[in-house]
């Protein structure tokens, strides 16, 4: 069993930083709250940038997915976090990772590219109602290695995948053919994904 919160953390940048006003310049951004999730329940909001998980200093989101995952199931734990630039605290009751993000998908997943695996979404129904994607086109990120070229792009689990380059991808064979296209560019592999009900450009450089 693994811990879960329901937080999908990203890089706090000083860009970001800057740009939402943050005052801070460590910890990770908070991109999104899974609804009636622990993080939900205990308060915590996008935007928010979490300093530290039961006592231990936040520096990446890598760091923080290892440090959620190896906590044992139904532990409470405190988080330290700020919000318009003034610290709180949350306390978090952690319980088992759902299995609609733990189990191996039964559609076929197409082999790692840039450190990131998609599925059919049609064919992860619990996925797709989770992540509001219904009726939209494209395939979905269901894994992304840390530190790989998609990670340190942006790209993160739960992405719809909807265009490469000038392709749009409407499913796996679209997807297939635009990474062939994409085997040796000179440049930038730039995707727009569809993630929290908005669209989005994302350079991936191999």
């Amino acid at each position: 069993m693994r811990a879960y919160l329901g937080v999908y953390p990203q890089e706090l940048t000083a860009d970001i930083a800057e740009g939402k006003k943050l005052g801070a310049k460590k910890g990770i951004l908070v991109g999104q709250v899974i609804p009636n999730s622990p993080a939900e329940k205990s308060g915590l909001e996008r935007g928010d940038v979490i300093l530290s998980f039961d006592g231990v200093p936040v520096a990446s989101p890598s760091e923080f997915r290892m440090l959620v995952a190896d906590s044992p199931v139904g532990k409470r734990v405190e988080i330290e976090y700020l919000r318009s630039g003034d610290k709180r605290k949350a306390s978090v009751h952690l319980v088992e990772r759902p299995d609609v993000l733990t189990a191996e998908p039964e559609a076929h997943m197409e082999e790692s590219w840039l450190g990131l695996q998609v599925v059919d979404p049609m064919e992860e129904p619990e996925v797709v109602r989770t992540l509001g994607l219904a009726g939209l086109s494209g395939v979905l990120v269901y894994s992304v290695e840390p530190g790989s070229p998609a990670w340190k792009g942006g790209i993160r689990i739960g992405d719809l995948v909807q265009e490469i380059g000038e392709d749009a991808i409407q499913n796996l064979e679209d997807f297939e053919e635009a990474r062939t296209r994409s085997r040796s560019p000179d440049r930038p592999i730039v995707f727009l994904v569809f993630r929290e009900g908005f669209t989005q450009y994302i350079a991936v450089r191999p």
